[in-house]
C-alpha cells in the first residue's frame, strides 16, 4: 500500500555516514553538514554531493571548484548538529564551536582535524536541482586520519555503527 510522505522521510530512509563539508575560495572558508553524499564511481573515483542553495559552503564550493567530504566520528556528533543548525553567511563556524583543521594537500579546502576520513573532491559537474546544487566531483586525496567509525545518520536520528560483520570481497 502507497503511504503518503514527504521529501524528508524518503530521503530519512537512506542512511549515511554524515560528513562535514569544507569549502574555500579567496580567502573566505566554508563548512555545512550533509548527509546527501554518494560514491558514483570508482574509476575514476567520483563523488556526488547536493548541497542547499542557500548555504555558504556550496556558494564557495561553487566558486573554487573544490570541496573536502569529512567523514566525522560518533565523537563529533553535537558538532555536526551545531555546524547544520547554523549559518556560515553569519558567522565564522569554525572560530564559533572551535574546529581544529589542517590544510588540504590538492585543494584550498581545509580538513577536519578530528575526521576519521577526508576526500579532498574537484567538481567536475554541477546542477542546479531547484533547493539544492548537485555536485558531481572526482576524488583527487584520500586521508585515514583517525581510526575509528563514522557517525551514521538514518531517519533522523544519528547511530554509532558498531560490530563488524564481515567484508565486501
Amino acid at each position: 500500500m502507497t503511504q503518503t510522505f514527504s521529501g524528508r522521510k524518503a530521503m530519512g530512509a537512506i542512511g549515511s555516514p554524515v560528513f562535514l563539508v569544507t569549502s574555500a575560495h579567496e580567502g573566505e572558508r566554508g563548512i555545512m553538514t550533509a548527509n546527501m553524499v554518494a560514491g558514483i564511481s570508482l574509476k575514476p573515483p567520483l563523488v556526488s554531493v547536493s548541497l542547499s542553495n542557500h548555504s555558504q559552503t556550496s556558494k564557495l564550493a561553487g566558486a573554487g571548484g573544490e570541496f573536502a567530504l569529512n567523514i566525522i566520528p560518533a565523537s563529533l556528533m553535537e558538532l555536526a548538529k551545531k555546524v547544520g543548525r547554523s549559518s556560515g553567511n553569519k558567522l565564522d563556524k569554525f572560530e564559533e564551536f572551535a574546529i581544529e583543521t589542517i590544510p588540504g594537500e590538492v585543494t584550498s579546502c581545509p580538513l577536519v582535524k578530528d575526521a576519521v576520513t577526508a576526500l579532498e573532491c574537484k567538481i567536475e559537474s554541477a546542477t542546479d536541482i531547484g533547493l539544492h546544487t548537485l555536485y558531481v566531483a572526482r576524488v583527487t586525496a584520500y586521508h585515514d586520519l583517525n581510526p575509528g567509525t563514522p557517525l551514521y545518520l538514518f531517519h533522523g536520528r544519528y547511530f554509532a555503527i558498531g560490530e563488524e560483520l564481515g567484508t565486501f570481497l
